[in-house]
């Protein structure tokens, strides 16, 4: 079965999907909505000159030879077009976080799942040969019991930074700019700036934890089999790029759940350091996955009693070696050399994305009407602790999630208790 879809959002991230789909097998896509002219030109050039362009995105949802569309939209669009889309009877990949905020994903997740349709959402991650196997590891309990899950995604350089240059035939006349501006409570003059650098902005996008956390929290939510934090604190600042922007350059957030772990994630765009990992760490070894491969090492088969026993007088020092079946240097005689006491292990492979794998996972589930890897309930979960993160870093405050009663409460020493139930 061939799969025929539309793509709405052909920027910098549909643009990489559009190509993406010109390699999948049995993928057509046959329509494609953007606000800016050079993207639709841009559009038909890779997947043809019959390939229906509009700035309508309702233009590609109102055609019946369509099978599914990819959104790729700033976040302030997002829930229109996803409700529009699962109404017009579409299967949608969907990048994320779900929702411009906890209201608006709430809503999204209760239309997908009330509608039947096939959703995936855009966190490509779970879909590597990398994150597959760290699952089979972490949920095997070659780790022991995992307390705590550290990870940061470290960036330089101003593209990095989504100080993206400008085509040169970017203008009022060029981009739809009116629709564009359309869910934001207070509109703003043309600028290109906030058009083509959305997310260097709040009315459109979810500032750093929406645009790196998110991979990370989907990951350790999908390896740990975890869903939204129970509390959550968050900090940062905008030290290097003022350029107008007002989301942070640096940020970092730690996540507290229920199941009893908690997680510590940072990502910066200030520093000269490149680079992204995620580090599961459990009472018996510890797991690194990043861009390079994995590596497990194992805890130590001894405790470093030397150092302690040591300052000891040797009468109670060789007593202790003695009844501990220690050597002198503090050694367990009876345990394997010290060359076999830690392990290393690596998958090849040059990147945590699974980008390729996650498209095909969709398509093929599309063909066989069977769940997605990363559902639109998956994505809300990751989603809940991006927006968490973020009321944190503007409240400063603590803020709590309630799982059962999906309520956010926000606490701290001088902070407003304020309870905002939100229902999916």
């Amino acid at each position: 079965m061939r799969v025929r879809l539309g793509l709405i959002g052909c920027g910098a991230q549909g643009n990489r999907l559009l190509l993406q789909s010109q390699s999948t097998f049995g993928l057509e896509v046959v329509a494609v909505s953007d606000l800016y002219d050079g993207h639709l030109e841009r559009a038909r050039e890779i997947a043809g000159s019959g390939t229906a362009v509009s700035r309508d995105f309702r233009s590609v949802l109102d055609r019946a030879d369509i099978d599914a569309v990819i959104i790729a939209v700033p976040g302030h669009w997002q829930k229109a077009i996803f409700e529009a889309a699962i109404q017009s009877g579409k299967d949608v990949y969907c990048e994320g976080p779900l929702g411009h905020s906890l209201e608006q994903g709430a809503s999204v997740v209760a239309a997908a799942e009330k509608s039947g349709r096939i959703v995936q959402m855009g966190n490509r991650d779970p879909s590597s040969a990398l994150c597959l196997e760290a699952r089979e590891i972490v949920q095997g309990g070659h780790l022991g019991r995992v307390y705590l899950v550290k990870g940061d995604w470290n960036s330089t350089g101003s593209i990095a930074a989504w100080q993206f240059p400008y085509p040169p035939d970017a203008s009022p006349q060029s981009i739809g700019w009116s629709q564009f501006e359309q869910p934001v409570k207070a509109a703003h003059a043309f600028s290109l700036q906030r058009f083509f650098r959305w997310r260097c902005f709040w009315d459109y996008g979810s500032g750093l934890a929406g645009d790196r956390l998110i991979d990370a929290l989907t990951v350790v939510h999908w390896i740990m089999k975890s869903e939204a934090p129970a509390e959550v604190v968050a900090s940062g600042g905008l030290y290097r790029w003022k350029d107008g922007r007002d989301v942070p350059d640096v940020f970092r957030a730690a996540f507290h759940y229920p199941e009893g772990f908690s997680v510590e994630l940072s990502a910066s765009q200030a520093g000269s350091r490149t680079g992204r990992q995620l580090q599961f760490l459990g009472s018996e070894a510890s797991l690194t996955i990043g861009e390079k491969g994995m590596r497990l090492d194992r805890a130590p088969a001894v405790e470093p009693y030397a150092e302690t026993a040591e300052p000891w007088a040797e009468t109670y020092r060789e007593w202790y070696y003695m009844m501990h079946d220690l050597t002198r240097a503090g050694e367990t005689i009876s345990q394997m050399p010290p060359a076999l006491r830690q392990t290393r292990m690596s998958v090849p492979e040059t990147s945590l994305l699974g980008e390729n794998a996650h498209m095909l996972n969709f398509i093929e589930c599309v063909r066989s009407r069977k769940p997605a890897l990363v559902t639109a309930r998956m994505g809300w979960q990751a989603a809940i602790a991006v927006h968490l993160a973020n009321q944190s870093y503007h409240l400063r405050r603590i803020v709590e999630w309630d799982r059962a009663s999906e309520t956010m409460q926000a606490t701290g020493a001088s902070a407003r208790a304020t309870a905002q139930p939100v229902t999916a």
